[in-house]
This record gives C-alpha cells, structure tokens and sequence, in this order.
C-alpha cells in the first residue's frame, strides 16, 4: 500500500459544506480530481484548515525523508570509526526513526 496519488496538493474550503470545512485536493495528471476533506464538527475551522494543509504537504514530506534516509545511510557509510560513537549513534538513530515514519506513511512494516 504504498502509491499515493505524486501530483502537486493544495488547500481550499469546502464547496457546498460546513463553514469547518477545508478540502486538500490534486488534479491527477489523467485530469480527473481527487480530495480528501479535513473536517469533524468538534473541530474548530483553523484546526480543519491546519489538518488539510497537512494532508496536502504528506506527500512532499515523504519525499524529503526518503531523500535524508538516502543521505543519512550515504554519510554513514562513508564515516570511518575515528568519529565520536555519540554522532554515529545520533546517524543511526535518525535513520531508525526517519525508517518507521516513511513506513507508517506508506503502510508497509519498517525495515
């Protein structure tokens, strides 16, 4: 379960809905739209608007941690053991956690 619809996200109230409401939504590059409403009545309207823009910056956001899990493994792999244990462990643990996000992102189970 890891596609997720890669065109550009943007963030818009809600056409015929709640004052609440806020959409993200992309134009998929077949030309049909796709949007995922951020909303729940107990939710003020910043928190909806704050919760689209959040949908609609994942996937960029998962782009970017898979590009610093790349750097992180490169780095580490190009460091010899003359660095301080504490930086090395400091690389291994970003690559831990940076690992379980971009899985949790995508469905799958962390490497």
């Amino acid at each position: 379960m890891s596609d997720h619809t890669p065109a550009a996200w943007y963030v818009s109230p809600a056409e015929n809905a709640e004052p609440k409401s806020v959409v993200a939504w992309v134009n998929k590059p077949s030309g049909e739209g796709l949007a995922v409403v951020a909303y729940r009545r107990d939710v003020a309207s910043f928190e909806a608007e704050a919760n689209a823009r959040l949908i609609a910056a994942a996937p960029d956001m998962l782009a970017e941690i898979d590009k610093q899990i790349k750097w992180l493994r490169h780095l580490r792999a190009e460091i010899d053991d003359s660095i301080r244990p504490s930086l090395l462990m400091g690389i291994d643990q970003s690559i831990k956690y940076l690992d379980l996000v971009s899985a949790k992102a995508r469905g799958e189970t962390a490497p």
